[in-house]
């Protein structure tokens, strides 16, 4: 929810980096519970991006969480707002850049978002409190289809969590 007056901003960024999965077959679904406007924190995007690089969501180090728009190369100038009324839905790739302005208006604004991903993307760090994965667990979320016990690999040039060339001769 984005408060009246304040509702702080979000900044652009690939929902990817905050849960990677075994490939990027995964969606988010929005539902605007509130009309979404550009004064209460609309949505923009930057129209394929999730076709292009996975960036770097780090700050001297350490996970931040945001793309950093003067390093990053993406172009932010094709950025487009996405708002519409109550009831109306957004569907985005985990990794299409995107972000949100700050709620300058008198009136909360609420934003409900679901992940849907197919069954052979297996998140990387969803485990367990003891670090296991319970796999009844995982199954029991799936919409569709049925589960599997092979997870596809996505594992590219632009896939942050894959060893570099040199990491992997020293296997």
């Amino acid at each position: 929810m984005k408060l009246a007056r304040y509702g702080a901003p979000v900044e652009w960024h690939q929902d990817w980096a905050f849960y990677p999965h075994t490939n990027d077959d995964l969606a988010e679904v929005g539902i605007m519970i509130d009309d979404m406007t550009v004064d209460n924190g609309l949505m923009l995007i930057i129209p394929g991006s999730q076709k292009g690089p996975i960036y770097d969501h780090h700050a001297n180090g350490f996970f931040c969480g945001a793309i950093n728009p003067l390093t990053s190369g993406c172009d932010f100038s094709k950025a487009v707002p996405i708002g519409g009324p109550a009831g109306s839905l957004t569907i985005h790739h985990a990794r299409l850049v995107h972000g949100s302005e700050r709620n300058l208006s008198s009136r909360d604004r609420r934003f409900m978002l679901f992940q849907f991903r197919t069954a052979d993307s297996w998140p990387l760090a969803w485990a367990q409190p003891d670090g296991a994965i319970d796999i009844n667990d995982f199954d029991k979320m799936i919409v569709a289809g049925v589960g599997t016990l092979a997870p596809r690999y996505l594992c590219s040039r632009a896939d942050p969590l894959a060893p570099s060339a040199k990491a992997r001769l020293n296997l």
